[in-house]
Order: structure tokens, then C-alpha cells, then sequence
């Protein structure tokens, strides 16, 4: 299942689901934006490495090979999705009530497609890390 529809389908049932209290909403967009910070920092953290590791003969391959390019350009683009789950979660802190039902679902898409990024962007690292 790609992962746009995968993050859609928890959206909509986040979207579905009865009786979600606003004052759940706000402490979970607390929670949320903290734990995108986190994933935000190992993600830089990751590329920091890789890119101190150029001189070895694995990455200067992958460059040759296009892979580390689309190592970058998957990581660049989770740490973008998690920024904009950070950002839009610290906005939700202050939103109106009525709006947080909305809020909350574009925060439910965009937190499940980042946490599917984040994923693969890990299980790559992690490959790139123990073939060195």
C-alpha cells in the first residue's frame, strides 16, 4: 500500500472517530510536536553522519549509483514533513475548538505519512551504517 493512502486511511478514521475531546486534541498536539522534534533531530544527526562519511568506498559508490542522492533527497524530504508536523502541531496548541477537529486530522495524515518516511529513511540508514 503506498504510503499517501496509508496516512489518508488514518486520517479519515481519526476524522470518524466519535466523542474525541478538544482538550485531548491539545495535550496529544503537545505530545506530538515534541516527538517530531525528536525524530527532526536524529534525521539531521543521520545525514550529518552519512555526509562525514564520503570518503569511504560505500558512499562514494552510492554517489556513482545514484542511491546516495536518493538517500538525501527521501531524508531531506521526511525532515521537511516533520517540520511541518512540528509546526503545524504547535499551532494547534492555540487554535479555536471548533477548529481542532480539522487540525487534528491534518495533523494525524501528516504525523502517519511522516512516521512511514521516517521508517524507511531509518531502515536506509541502517543499511548504509552496517554495510560500513
Amino acid at each position: 500500500m503506498p504510503r499517501g493512502l496509508g496516512a489518508a486511511l488514518v486520517a479519515y478514521s481519526f476524522y470518524r472517530w466519535p466523542g474525541v475531546d478538544t482538550t485531548q486534541l491539545y495535550s496529544a498536539s503537545g505530545v506530538i510536536a515534541g516527538v517530531c522534534a525528536t525524530l527532526l533531530g536524529f534525521l539531521v544527526t543521520a545525514i550529518a553522519i552519512v555526509t562525514a562519511l564520503v570518503d569511504k568506498t560505500l558512499i562514494a559508490n552510492m554517489r556513482k549509483t545514484g542511491h546516495y542522492r536518493v538517500l538525501m533527497r527521501d531524508t531531506f524530504l521526511t525532515c521537511a514533513m516533520l517540520l511541518l508536523t512540528l509546526g503545524i502541531s504547535c499551532a494547534a496548541l492555540v487554535t479555536a475548538a471548533s477548529w481542532m477537529n480539522i487540525v487534528g486530522t491534518a495533523i494525524a495524515f501528516l504525523l502517519a505519512l511522516s512516521l512511514l518516511y521516517a521508517y524507511e529513511s531509518g531502515r536506509r540508514f541502517a543499511l548504509v551504517v552496517m554495510t560500513i
